[in-house]
């Protein structure tokens, strides 16, 4: 098989390095793809900078929150999250820094607590009061 004109091997005079393919593209292709990872890197670091884990356990409730069970935590602004809890009542759950509202409802009552994230790993116990 003959090659085509556009396939010839050059190599640049200045740093030695083989190219092949049309000499006239010489620019290395490697550089293009490493932009989006780096970018990609750079973003995923900063996400997980600002968030933080919150663990601790549930109390309150008289014996109405049981191991298992879930409660929600609302942030202003209406965002909400349910986080269901183990056998023991625990939990544990990376949030972004501020302070969220825990609200728990059965059997037509409401209880509240309030928990705090910051950037960093913290434990918050939750003590459900009735509202």
């Amino acid at each position: 098989m003959k090659p085509r004109e556009n396939d010839a091997a050059a190599v640049d005079e200045g740093s030695g390095i083989l190219y092949h393919g049309n000499p006239r593209r010489r620019r290395p292709r490697a550089w293009w793809t490493l932009v989006p990872l780096v970018l990609g890197l750079i973003l995923c670091l900063s996400v997980t900078v600002e968030a933080g884990m919150v663990y601790g356990r549930v109390y309150g409730a008289e014996d109405v929150f049981k191991g298992g069970d879930a409660f929600e935590l609302e942030k202003k602004g209406g965002k909400t999250i349910e986080v269901k809890t183990d056998e023991s009542r625990g939990y544990s759950i990376i949030l972004e820094p501020g302070i969220y509202r825990v609200r728990f409802k059965r059997d037509g009552t409401l209880w509240e607590a309030w928990i705090q994230s910051s950037s960093g790993s913290l434990r918050q116990d939750i003590h459900l009061k009735r509202k």
